[in-house]
């Protein structure tokens, strides 16, 4: 590509930064040769044309899935925190991460209207995993999200924070990324901005021997998400789940400003979450989730109190926001996976692999054809130089007899069986004598 110093952006991304030309058809713009590669499936047409040389008018989460515990990594992102638990805020100080910059501009201010005051549904650790799947459900249907109280045991709750500490003393944790692409595989498109969240997190597969508390908290999860299929009317068929991921809000003002968890079609359609905040009180502490239902101005608040279990659509319905911590803050959060949107995501990344591949190829065929027709091209002129050097001065002053005064030396050259790339060089060499 060459170098543009016009106000133009780039087709990709519309970026007015770097930008460069391509330089075949001089027609379309890219900030990056990534964005040029991936922007190949629309412009080839184009470009293809004008390297045949015919004229063109210029255009107007590692995701591994298994029967019923898929895993996906999705991608956040953390600020530094100077209070909270001695474990996290050792951590923090020991994690190293690979910042990029995001858009500062996508940050959305929090919202400040007042903390809505709610009882929600409690039940007793006895409770049935299907009678509290035929629950959720039910809510999720009518509201779109749902709370129940109560459900894992007083020692559940505290064996698995215990195994959240000692993970953080052993510096486990890491800075979550903001989310990009559609798998966590794509790590080129994940970023970490301080400005958009602050959480540190660790993923799981929830099965860890060594992590005991953890894992039975996770189990509990994925035992009640799998009677969901019984009530989900056919509408949605959920067959695996991503990692677990543990995040903990390092307290001093921690937060998550508003976002969606499943934006691009992912696959993931339920988010649960499991609170573990003993003696939690919002008015002092924050950490308030305030989930924005789709197409409403109304807003749910849900306190992070431990033995909370919070079930939400994953998707644009439920936009959603962490509000500044003012105290550690834990939480185990799992997605559950609809096995038709999964099945297409994973079908377009292939695609979107597949074109990008195909972009790279066609671009390093058209360099090679380029290169090839310049190495002809210097080996004709080279011909060229050579048979006219060739000539005696007695050829050359016969020629010159022989086309001087006439109104088209080519051609009385063409006559004389001498081809045109031959004809230039000798007209040049003739005009000397």
């Amino acid at each position: 590509m060459a170098d543009l110093e016009s106000e133009v952006s780039c087709t990709v991304c519309g970026s007015k930064i770097g930008i460069k030309r391509c330089g075949v058809c001089k027609i379309t713009y890219y900030c990056s040769r990534e964005h040029q590669i991936k922007g190949w499936g629309q412009h080839k047409a184009i470009c293809m044309v004008q390297m045949n040389g015919q004229s063109s008018a210029a255009p107007g989460n590692s995701l591994r899935m298994a029967s019923q515990n898929e895993s996906i990594e999705t991608a956040h992102n953390t600020v530094n925190s100077s209070t909270g638990s001695d474990a996290c805020k050792s951590s923090l100080q020991h994690t190293q991460t690979n910042t990029q910059t995001a858009k500062d501009d996508d940050a959305i201010p929090f919202d400040e209207r007042p903390v809505l005051k709610k009882e929600f549904l409690k039940l007793k650790p006895r409770a049935t995993e299907s009678y509290i799947a035929q629950i959720a459900v039910q809510n999720l249907f009518a509201q779109g999200f749902c709370v129940i109280d109560g459900i894992f045991s007083q020692s559940q709750i505290s064996n698995a924070l215990k195994d959240i500490n000692n993970c953080l003393k052993e510096n486990k944790f890491d800075c979550g990324r903001l989310e990009g692409g559609r798998t966590s595989g794509e790590v080129e498109k994940q970023v970490v901005n301080s400005n958009i969240r602050c959480d540190k997190i660790m993923w799981l597969e929830g099965s860890e021997s060594h992590l005991p508390g953890i894992s039975s908290v996770v189990l509990h999860m994925d035992n009640i998400l799998s009677e969901f299929n019984h009530f989900l009317n056919n509408r949605y068929f959920i067959n695996g789940r991503t990692k677990a991921m543990i995040a903990c809000y390092p307290g001093n003002g921690a937060y998550y400003r508003r976002h969606v968890d499943n934006p691009n079609g992912d696959g993931r359609v339920v988010t649960c979450i499991l609170y573990l905040n003993e003696g939690w009180n919002v008015q002092e502490d924050g950490g308030l989730l305030r989930i924005f239902p789709a197409n409403t101005d109304d807003y749910v608040d849900v306190a992070p109190v431990a033995n909370r279990l919070l079930f939400f659509w994953s998707d644009r319905r439920n936009p959603h926001e962490v509000q500044p911590a003012f105290k550690t803050r834990y939480a185990v959060t799992v997605w559950y996976m609809d096995k038709a949107e999964r099945e297409k995501a994973k079908q377009s990344l292939v695609q979107e692999k597949m074109d990008t591949f195909q972009g790279e190829y066609a671009l390093k065929e058209r360099e090679h054809c380029k290169n090839e027709r310049d190495s002809m091209c210097q080996t004709i002129e080279a011909t060229a130089t050579d048979a006219v050097s060739s000539l005696t001065d007695e050829e050359l002053q016969a020629l010159s007899t022989l086309i001087k005064g006439q109104n088209d030396p080519d051609a009385i050259l063409a006559s004389l069986g001498i081809s045109p790339n031959i004809t230039q060089k000798l007209l040049q060499r003739l005009k000397l004598l």
